[in-house]
C-alpha cells in the first residue's frame, strides 16, 4: 500500500475521533442542563437607594444615612462602600462619613453616619455615597447644608412713638435662652441697640426695661417689654442683622 493512501486513512480516522469527543462533550452538557442549551451568564448587578437626599446641620451636629443595596441580576457579589472622600482627606472639608457594616453581599443595609465638625465652613455641600463589586458600581448624592452653630446677632432695638415732650428711654436689655432659660446677654447701658452671639435655630425671650417720662407725670413712669427672637442664620451666613420691634406696645 502506498504511504499517501495510509495517510489520508490516518487522516480520516483522526477526524471521525475528534467529530465523536465533541458530539460527546455536547451531549454531557445538554444531560446536564435537563435537556437545555446552556444559557448565557448573567453578570452581577444591584441598585442603590438611600431613605433621605438632603440634610440641613449645624456645624458639630451628625446626621444619619440609611442605604440599601438590593441584588437585581446575576450571582451574589462583594459590594464594599465610600464615601465622596475617604477618612484621611474628610477633615480638608469638614464632614466625616462612616459606613456601618461598610461592606456585605448580594442584598444588605448599611446606616451613613455623617460629621460635621465645628470648623466646617458655612456652605452646601454633596456627599457621593459609592458602592463598588466586582462587576459594577453606583453612586447616589446626597446634598448637606451646613449652617454656622453660632452667630453674631446685632440690630435696632424700635420703640413706640411718643409726642414730644414726652421721652422713653433704655434701661435694660435681657437676652434668655428659651431652651436653657439662661441669660446669654444682658446690658444696661441707655441705647437703642443690641449684639449678641446666639445659638442659630433658637428662639431667644428679650426683655426691655425702660423708663418713660412726660410733661404731665411728677415722676417718670417704668416697665418691661417682652417679645421673641429667632435666630435663623442661613447658608453661607456669618453673621445676622434682625431689629427688634417694640412699636405697638403701650407705655405703663
Amino acid at each position: 500500500m502506498k504511504p499517501s493512501i495510509i495517510n489520508k486513512k490516518i487522516f480520516v480516522l483522526v477526524v471521525l475521533l475528534l467529530v465523536i469527543i465533541v458530539v460527546g462533550i455536547l451531549a454531557v452538557s445538554l444531560f446536564s442542563n435537563n435537556g437545555n442549551l446552556p444559557s448565557e451568564v448573567v453578570p452581577f448587578d444591584f441598585s442603590l437607594i438611600s431613605n433621605s437626599s438632603s440634610s440641613v446641620l449645624l456645624q458639630g451636629e451628625s446626621t444619619y444615612v440609611k442605604i440599601d443595596v438590593t441584588q437585581t441580576n446575576g450571582t451574589s457579589e462583594d459590594v464594599n462602600l465610600f464615601s465622596m472622600i475617604d477618612k484621611s482627606d474628610s477633615a480638608d472639608y469638614g464632614i466625616i462619613c462612616d459606613f456601618n457594616p461598610s461592606y456585605g453581599i448580594g442584598n444588605f443595609s448599611s446606616v451613613a453616619k455623617l460629621t460635621i465638625l465645628n470648623s466646617t465652613s458655612s456652605n452646601a455641600y454633596m456627599v457621593n455615597f459609592t458602592a463598588v463589586s466586582q462587576s459594577v458600581n453606583h453612586t447616589l448624592s446626597f446634598n448637606v447644608d451646613v449652617l454656622s452653630a453660632y452667630v453674631p446677632v446685632s440690630g435696632e432695638i424700635i420703640l413706640p412713638s411718643v409726642n414730644y415732650p414726652a421721652q422713653i428711654g433704655i434701661r435694660s436689655i435681657t437676652i434668655i435662652d428659651s431652651k436653657t432659660n439662661q441669660t446669654v446677654r444682658q446690658d444696661t447701658e441707655a441705647v437703642n441697640s443690641y449684639y449678641a452671639t446666639l445659638k442659630n435655630h433658637n428662639t431667644y425671650f428679650v426683655t426691655v426695661s425702660y423708663v418713660y417720662s412726660s410733661f404731665f407725670d411728677l415722676l417718670p413712669k417704668s416697665g418691661e417689654w417682652s417679645t421673641t427672637l429667632y435666630v435663623d442664620a442661613a447658608v453661607g451666613q456669618t453673621a445676622l442683622t434682625k431689629s427688634i420691634s417694640f412699636s405697638n406696645y403701650s407705655v405703663g
